[in-house]
Parts: C-alpha cells; sequence; structure tokens
C-alpha cells in the first residue's frame, strides 16, 4: 500500500474521531481542544498527501519528454 493511501485511511479515521467531541456555537466548550487537536492533524495529512501527489506529477511530467524525445529515433 502507497503512502498516499495509508494517509487517505489516517484521515478518514480521524474524521470519524473528530464527530466525538461536537463543538456547536458554544465557546467555553469543553470539547474545543480535542477538537482543534484532531482538526490540525487532518490539515496536517492533507499537506502530507498534497506533496506526494505534488511529487508524483513532478516525476510523470519528467518522464514525458523523455518519451516525446525518443520516440523519433531508431533503435540501431
Amino acid at each position: 500500500m502507497s503512502e498516499a493511501e495509508d494517509i487517505i485511511k489516517e484521515i478518514v479515521r480521524l474524521e470519524e474521531e473528530i464527530k466525538k467531541y461536537p463543538i456547536g456555537l458554544l465557546v467555553e466548550n469543553p470539547n474545543i481542544n480535542e477538537h482543534n487537536r484532531i482538526n490540525y492533524e487532518i490539515g496536517e495529512l492533507w499537506k502530507r498527501y498534497d506533496r506526494i501527489e505534488d511529487d508524483r506529477k513532478a516525476d510523470n511530467a519528467i518522464a514525458i519528454p523523455e518519451k516525446i524525445r525518443n520516440r523519433g529515433k531508431r533503435l540501431e
């Protein structure tokens, strides 16, 4: 399993966990710290996921010109 898939599974798990700590409209809510901690963790995981996807796209972008360059060459 790829690291990106692992990150998505962890995000899904945290999204389920955050439901245990509803914050509603109350300012003095005892769940706010835990809710914010989980929400921060989810944000950090999305950043990691985006970096992995950006790296993957960059790797593919580098490979495409090579394929184009080699398209017209004959094997000798």
